[in-house]
């Protein structure tokens, strides 16, 4: 049996993993931590590589909500480029104004290449003979 997702709760899906994101990067760090319910304390390099597969899975939730639209493949991947990106940068920007936290270049960098990570990930399991990988992601 094989369920089918609306539209609308696919975008809600992605709707709420973008507000995980979110709310993940205004939590203050360090010393301006301390007391918050939910200090977060993790090595600086794994927190940086944590925008690759976190936006990767954003990538591919988008193409998910794109999916049976009649735009063409090519304008899909860069739409999902300049969304994923204009939120990574975005969620960049609010950290500039949080306790504890910074906002850089590299982050952004990091978000681009998630996203494209996402897409490659995303076209790969598309063909047939990767079929138990396109079973997870369709679901």
């Amino acid at each position: 049996m094989q369920l089918k997702v609306s539209i609308k709760s696919k975008i809600a899906l992605t709707a709420i993993y973008m507000s995980l994101i979110l709310a993940t990067s205004i939590i203050p760090m360090g010393s301006y931590a301390d007391g918050f319910p939910l200090k977060i304390d993790i090595n600086p390099t794994i927190q940086n590589l944590l925008h690759i597969p976190m936006f990767g899975i954003l990538a591919i939730l988008f193409l998910k909500d794109l999916n049976k639209s009649d735009i063409k493949i090519w304008k899909k991947n860069i739409l999902v480029i300049f969304m994923a990106g204009s939120f990574g940068a975005m969620c960049e920007l609010i950290q500039l104004l949080i306790p504890g936290r910074f906002g850089n270049l590299m982050d952004i960098g990091l978000n681009f290449i998630g996203t494209i990570l996402g897409i490659c990930l995303f076209m790969v399991c598309k063909e047939p003979k990767h079929s138990h990988i396109k079973k997870i992601i369709s679901k």
